[in-house]
């Protein structure tokens, strides 16, 4: 009978794997805990004196969020990686190229957090100001936020997890996944699924998650039927594709409810 792994006996990727995926949510509800108004000082020379000493309410909570997903996701994210291209035996040129990626994702990622979190607030500012219009002001600061801003964040975390797949299976295999693992890869595939797909539509990015999810999907599918890896000694590739089949279901089951247009892909209570 096999016996229960230890955290240091545990798949070297899943491990990874585990770090990001328990990251993600912490780095994304941590600014929660931090909750203080502030004024910010503003000048605006163009007003003249009456332009002087200007200020806006901020919050400690928005800090911590660029911080949090900025810096602490993109560094748990690099570490990980960095652990998983250890198992890897040679391969230099990839590995150097799978980290150049994986830099351009942790940019991507900051400017999406930059992006969502900038123009949420200026978003606050309008609707309570002048409430929810179509003026090329609003749409600017709506599409900044929900589309561009969720977009950007959900597409490189995505990115994320695909690089980790791609170092699993460059690394040489060494068994089975135990049972003990199988429920740490039923969170990976839970955060996975529900940042791609219940979080997507709750915001604005579903048709592009839906789509970056098929496009992992299939070429997933494809790896599998041309080079045949074992499943079973690979869980970060068994689980996102679990994950995405599941980001594809609800999807599915969301247009089959409320139907293509005109709102799909908008969820709302």
């Amino acid at each position: 009978m096999d016996s229960i792994p230890t955290p240091r006996q545990y798949l070297p990727s899943l491990k990874s794997g585990i770090a990001l995926a328990i990251a993600v949510p912490v780095c994304a509800f941590v600014h929660g805990l931090f909750s203080a108004w502030f004024d910010v000082t503003v000048n605006v020379f163009e007003l003249g004196p009456g332009g002087m000493g200007l200020t806006f309410p901020y919050n400690t909570k928005f800090i911590v969020n660029f911080l949090a997903m900025c810096i602490g996701l993109g560094l748990v994210f690099w570490l990980s990686l960095k652990a998983a291209l250890r198992n890897i035996e040679g391969r230099e040129r990839v590995k150097s190229i799978i980290e150049a990626l994986a830099v351009v994702g942790i940019i991507v990622n900051a400017m999406g957090v930059v992006f969502h979190w900038g123009f949420d607030r200026a978003n606050s500012f309008y609707t309570h100001e002048y409430g929810y219009d179509a003026t090329d002001v609003y749409l600017y600061l709506y599409f900044g936020d929900e589309w561009l801003g969720h977009g950007l964040q959900q597409t490189s975390m995505l990115a994320f997890f695909a690089l980790l797949v791609v170092s699993e299976q460059l690394a040489p295999r060494s068994r089975r996944i135990h049972w003990v693992e199988w429920l740490w890869l039923a969170g990976i595939i839970g955060v996975v699924a529900v940042t791609n797909g219940y979080a997507a539509l709750r915001s604005e990015s579903a048709i592009l998650m839906l789509v970056a999810s098929v496009v992992m999907l299939c070429g997933e599918a494809g790896y599998c039927l041309g080079k045949r890896p074992r499943l079973l000694e690979s869980p970060l590739l068994l689980g996102t594709i679990v994950a995405n089949a599941i980001v594809v279901v609800e999807n599915v089951v969301f247009i089959a409810m409320y139907g293509l247009s005109p709102w799909y892909p908008w969820l709302r209570p």
